[in-house]
Formats: structure tokens, C-alpha cells, sequence
């Protein structure tokens, strides 16, 4: 484990499963692994973990390594507390339950859900399979590193929705196929997801619609290639993610 030299005798781990010290650590340089039975996730610069037991109290279900040097700042419960103190009990409430759901979310993975066992992935890749969706894209295959990668309609943000983050905005006109938050790509272990987030007319993958009227709201995408219809199958916005493995 190589955080900066002056920490690596008096911190071993950057953060262990069940250790319950309630500080969230921004990554701010370097690359972060986090792993719990295989790795989660690479975190990138700018990113955070440890967030939930700084919010719940809770014990930690992921142990976070570093992969090269790294600095991180340390968020301790008190500059926490300073940081939401003016927030509203609504604001509070919603990020106990996001939190709750996260970590539903993850103990369904390691029981039921994920296939641990599949080939570890090497790339994710989103290319455009229609001409709107190459426009979106520019033209240029899109490598999937940070997740969830979200993508929905572009427009003017108004309420809650500019605490909306869409790492891909689409350019549409009414009658609207996409909603402003329509779907996000993710990665849960070796497994890729497609999850509908709570679009108006849904999200087709492979062929079978998720989201919308349907239920459930997420599909794993077990191809090679899968194909990702925002909307109706006859929406113009149509992609293709490519995941490939060792």
C-alpha cells in the first residue's frame, strides 16, 4: 500500500471493512483500488470514499487501497456536521435514505445479484449506433472509466434537478424520447448495469425494456456488445457498449 511516504507505517490501510471511524477522504491525486471480495472500483482524482459511514455511522464494507502515490484529505465527522449544518432536515432526510439504498444496493450485489466469479473487464466502451447518437458522442468512442456514467436530456436545470450531474447531455426535441435523467451505466464488480432512472418511456437493452412502465429498472449487460435504446425503440438515440475482458 503507497500513500505518501510519511503515512505508510502509521496508516497500513486506507480504509477497512467493519473499522468504523466515520471519515470520508477525498482522493485529490493519484489512483484509489476499492475492493471488498474482488475490485469495485478505481477512483480517480477529485473523488470520494467513505462517505456513507461519515454520513450513517455505520461500518465500512469496502477496503480501499492506493495503486500509485496518492494525497488524500481526511473528512472527519465534525467538518462534516459544519459542512451540512445550514442544510435543510428535507436535504438531511434524502441523503440518509440515498444511503440506505446504497448500501442495499450493495449487500443484494454480494448475495444474489453479481456474479463475482465472471472474467475480470478491461475496458467499457460507449460508441453511437445511430446518427444522433454519434452526434452526441462527437463522433468518437466514449472509454467508460468513472461510474455511474449518467446520460439524459440536456436543457435549463431548474429545482432539484440542478443537483443533477449527466456525464452525457442529449439534444432532443419534443415529443421528448429522453428524460432529463434518463439512464446511467455502472459497474457492480465484474458485472456491467444499465439502470433506468426513472425515465418517462424507459430504456431498452438487448432488446428488453427496463424502466418506465416496466419493471425492474435495470438489466446486466452480459455481451460483448449491448445494445442501448434511450426510449422507445424508436428513438434516435441508440448506442452501443462494449465491454471487454481478460
Amino acid at each position: 500500500i503507497r500513500l505518501p511516504l510519511a503515512f505508510v507505517v502509521a496508516r497500513p490501510a486506507v480504509s477497512q471493512p467493519g473499522r468504523l471511524d466515520h471519515n470520508g477522504e477525498p482522493c485529490f491525486s493519484g489512483k484509489l483500488q476499492k475492493i471488498n471480495w474482488r475490485d469495485l472500483a478505481v477512483l480517480e482524482p477529485g473523488q470520494v470514499f467513505g462517505e456513507m459511514s461519515l454520513l450513517d455511522e455505520q461500518p465500512r464494507s469496502a477496503t480501499v487501497t492506493t495503486l500509485e502515490p496518492c494525497v488524500v484529505e481526511e473528512v472527519g465527522p465534525e467538518e462534516a456536521e459544519e459542512m451540512i449544518e445550514g442544510a435543510s432536515p428535507l436535504l438531511r432526510s434524502i441523503l440518509m435514505v440515498l444511503t440506505d439504498r446504497i448500501r442495499g444496493m450493495d449487500e443484494w450485489a454480494l448475495s444474489t445479484g453479481v456474479n463475482i466469479a465472471q472474467t475480470p473487464i478491461t475496458s467499457v466502451v460507449l460508441s453511437g449506433a445511430s446518427r444522433a447518437a454519434k452526434t452526441a458522442l462527437e463522433g468518437c468512442e466514449t472509454a467508460l472509466t468513472r461510474f455511474p456514467y449518467r446520460v439524459g436530456r440536456s436543457g435549463k436545470k431548474r429545482g432539484l434537478f440542478s443537483l443533477s450531474k449527466r456525464d452525457l447531455l442529449l439534444e432532443d426535441q419534443a415529443p421528448y424520447s429522453v428524460s432529463r435523467n434518463h439512464f446511467s451505466i455502472t459497474r457492480i464488480h465484474e458485472d456491467i448495469f444499465v439502470v433506468d432512472e426513472g425515465s418517462t418511456v424507459g430504456t431498452i437493452v438487448n432488446g428488453i425494456r427496463v424502466g418506465g412502465s416496466a419493471s425492474p429498472r435495470e438489466a446486466c449487460c452480459d455481451q460483448n456488445e449491448n445494445l442501448v435504446i434511450a426510449g422507445s425503440e424508436r428513438s434516435p438515440f441508440q448506442f452501443l457498449l462494449t465491454i471487454t475482458r481478460e
